[in-house]
């Protein structure tokens, strides 16, 4: 943007006239815009600002020399986060694939306990045994789960004192 010697206050001036140009909103002044390439060509394309604030669109003046440049630098991010989106996409979709195909041990192991259940009279009484731990709400077990979650309590209570 800038090359060359320039004073102070001529950097500042570029500076505040580029901010203007790529950074501010043109309807509500925030700085909170993104930069976003329109065209199916980069030799057509188009440089636009998204405001995050209230979402106005619009187009630099295209009077700036360097609009070009950044344009380019717009344009092969883009192309290059939509490579990466894509392949992340093929990977998550043979990943699924495989493991609709394969079974995994948390899944047998649901299938087994419904399997107890629905199957024996033993078998319930197993997984009652097992959800206690969850549901028991007595002032000791309270106790036990912090001691297991948490390692202990630490003297004085505070915070972590059993109600």
């Amino acid at each position: 943007m800038l090359s060359g010697r320039f004073s102070v206050n001529d950097i500042e001036k570029r500076l505040e006239s580029i901010t203007n140009l790529l950074v501010l909103c043109s309807r509500c002044r925030d700085p909170g815009t993104r930069l976003e390439t329109k065209g199916s060509k980069l030799k057509h394309a188009e440089l636009i600002l998204r405001c995050g604030a209230c979402g106005h669109k619009s187009a630099p003046h295209k009077t700036h020399k360097s609009l070009k440049a950044i344009t380019r630098l717009v344009w092969d991010a883009e192309r290059k986060d939509l490579r990466a989106r894509s392949e992340q996409a093929t990977t998550r979709n043979s990943s699924r694939r495989h493991k609709a195909t394969t079974t995994t041990p948390a899944r047998d192991d649901l299938q087994n306990r419904h399997e107890r259940t629905t199957g024996s009279q033993s078998g319930p009484a197993e997984v009652i045994e097992e959800e206690k731990w969850f549901t028991d709400s007595s002032k000791e077990s309270r106790a036990k789960r912090l001691v297991e979650e948490f390692g202990g309590v630490p003297d004085g209570g505070g915070l972590f004192e059993i109600q």
